[in-house]
């Protein structure tokens, strides 16, 4: 029997884990605006729900859900967090929020109110357990329309991205950029799957069984599609890790072909050092030569002498001739040292 009531304070309900997958009438990025809440009566009172119609706030205050996780929920292909602990089941053309005491109806704004309060309690008569698995395979395909195909695409738009890049392998930024979501696509696979085989492990799914799923082959249907679930990410996760394999192995490549390149322009920069060092050489050498022919010719009394005379070289005095050439020595060493540390340090550096 069903009582209509006045809208009441939602109070937040114990915690079970959540499984959310999206419903035909919610679309993406769309919140629901207004739910109605059955609170099924405690025990000892009269047998039936009381209907509370609320607002998108009442339910998050309920359901103790944020504004977040709501939107996660309306949004999401898949939704699996042991945050929000609430466990949640997708009808076909409803979405249902169950907990332990209650059980939420969400629709957007622009719904028919009453095809959907009465299809709600058609639904409601299927939770009995003659008609349990027709309630549990609906819910089971719903999940294996929404959930399945999310990773499924997300697994093969990362597989046509690899396949884009096996003929150009130079677009660096693109690889980096799909290595970074591809992993982060597995670690959001593997928090999916441990979050529900969490959920499997625990008490919750006993708790929830008492007071929404009393049937004992529900119970089973339900633990069966959660451990489906859990090995069809499992599946999945090891998919999505070999792309990932693959493109960090096509990055590998690419790295090792633009150290290659790097060291070859290192090693032609240090050439042309050593051709610039030997032509500044051969000047110096030249000028000595040239000072000390001018200072023969200076000179033509005297044989040539097998040294430069430092005192007899006209304006130039030795020390700054010779601190000149100090210098100019010290300089090239540098360059020198530094070139050889540099091509050294990238020789054998190791690829991450």
């Amino acid at each position: 029997m069903v009582d209509v009531t006045e809208m009441a304070p939602l109070t937040p309900q114990p915690s079970v884990q959540q499984l959310a997958q999206r419903s035909p009438i919610v679309k993406w990025g769309q919140l629901a605006d207004v739910t109605i809440c059955y609170t099924r009566l405690r025990p000892g009172e009269a047998r039936g729900w009381i209907i509370k119609e609320g607002s998108s706030r009442d339910l998050m205050l309920g359901a103790s859900l944020n504004r977040r996780d709501l939107s996660a929920i309306c949004s999401n292909g898949c939704f699996v967090d042991h945050r929000t602990h609430h466990f949640l089941v997708a009808l076909s053309k409803l979405r249902l929020i169950l907990t332990p005491e209650e059980c939420y109806l969400v629709w957007p704004t622009g719904s028919q109110r009453n095809e959907l309060v009465e299809l709600f309690f058609r639904k409601y008569e299927e939770l009995r357990p003659a008609a349990g698995s027709r309630y549990i395979d609906q819910v089971f395909d719903v999940y294996n329309r929404s959930l399945m195909s999310y990773y499924k695409r997300r697994v093969e738009s990362l597989n046509v991205f690899m396949s884009s890049l096996h003929g150009d392998g130079r677009d660096s930024a693109r690889m980096l950029q799909a290595l970074y979501e591809g992993h982060s696509f597995v670690n959001d696979v593997l928090r999916t799957e441990q979050a529900i085989r969490t959920f499997l492990n625990s008490d919750e799914l006993d708790k929830a069984g008492q007071t929404i799923l009393p049937d004992e082959t529900i119970r089973d249907n339900v633990e069966d599609m959660f451990s489906l679930a859990a090995s069809s990410l499992k599946g999945l996760q090891h998919d999505a890790a070999n792309s990932l394999k693959a493109l960090e192995q096509l990055w590998q490549r690419q790295a090792t072909s633009l150290q290659l390149r790097r060291n070859e322009l290192i090693k032609m920069q240090m050439h042309m050092t050593f051709v610039g060092m030997s032509m500044g050489a051969v000047m110096l050498l030249s000028g000595l030569m040239a000072i000390n022919f001018q200072n023969f010719a200076n000179y033509p009394t005297e044989p040539p002498p097998p040294y430069l005379r430092w005192s007899e070289m006209g304006p130039w005095k030795s020390m700054v001739f010779y601190g000149i050439c100090l210098t100019s020595a010290v300089i090239f060493t540098c360059i020198l040292l530094i070139l050889l540390r540099s091509s050294r340090s990238t020789e054998t550096k190791p690829l991450k």
